[in-house]
C-alpha cells in the first residue's frame, strides 16, 4: 500500500466508528489491510462497510438489531491524487454523523452513505463544502426520511423541524394552561 494511500486509511480510521443514537457506520476490521484492499488493478480505495442498528431493550441495554456489509469505493482511481481527499474524507463523516441523526425508517446500506461523485465537483475544497454537497437530496440527503422536499436543503429541513417542535412544546404549554393533563410521549 502506498503512502499516500495509507495516510488516508489512517485518517478514515480515526473517524470511525461513526455513532448516533441508534446507528453506527464502521470499517469492518480497522488496522486490518485485508478490510480495506486498495485494488492493485483500479487503483480505486474500495472498503467493506458496516452500517449497525441498535436497540434497547426493555432494561435499558442496547443490542444489535440488524447489519450490513457491503463493499464500497471510497476513492475512484480517477480521484486518488484530488488535491482535497483529507477535507473530502472528514467532510463525508460529518456528512454521515448529521445523516444518522436524522429519524431513519430503515438501516441504510453502506452504500447509500457514499457518493464519491462529488470529487467531480470543482467548488468543494473544505470539509464543510464536501459536506454540504454530500448532503444534496441526490446524494445522502436521500436516506433522510423527513427530508424537506420543497427545499432540497437539510438546513432548511432542520429548521422546519425545530419550528414544528416549537409549535408542539406551545400546543403542550396551552393543553396545560386550559387545565388538560400532560401524557408523556413515548417514541
Amino acid at each position: 500500500m502506498n503512502e499516500h494511500v495509507k495516510k488516508l486509511w489512517q485518517l478514515l480510521c480515526c473517524l470511525l466508528p461513526i455513532r448516533v443514537r441508534g446507528w453506527e457506520l464502521c470499517v469492518a476490521r480497522c488496522g486490518d489491510e485485508a478490510a480495506y484492499p486498495t485494488s492493485k488493478l483500479t487503483g480505486s480505495c474500495d472498503a467493506v462497510l458496516w452500517t449497525t442498528e441498535f436497540r434497547q431493550d426493555g432494561a435499558g441495554n442496547w443490542t444489535v438489531y440488524d447489519v450490513m456489509e457491503q463493499g464500497v469505493t471510497l476513492i475512484p482511481e480517477e480521484h486518488r491524487n484530488h488535491p482535497h481527499l483529507d477535507e473530502y474524507l472528514l467532510g463525508w463523516a460529518l456528512a454521515v454523523q448529521e445523516v444518522l441523526s436524522h429519524d431513519l425508517e430503515l438501516l441504510p446500506m453502506p452504500s447509500d452513505l457514499v457518493a464519491a461523485d462529488v470529487l467531480k465537483l470543482k467548488t468543494p475544497e473544505t470539509a464543510d463544502d464536501f459536506k454540504k454537497a454530500l448532503l444534496a437530496k441526490k446524494r445522502l440527503g436521500k436516506v433522510v426520511r423527513n427530508y424537506c422536499a420543497c427545499s432540497g436543503d437539510l438546513e432548511v429541513c432542520q429548521a422546519v423541524q425545530r419550528c414544528q417542535e416549537e409549535y408542539k412544546r406551545q400546543q403542550q404549554e396551552r393543553q396545560l394552561e386550559d387545565g388538560e393533563v400532560e401524557c408523556e410521549v413515548v417514541e
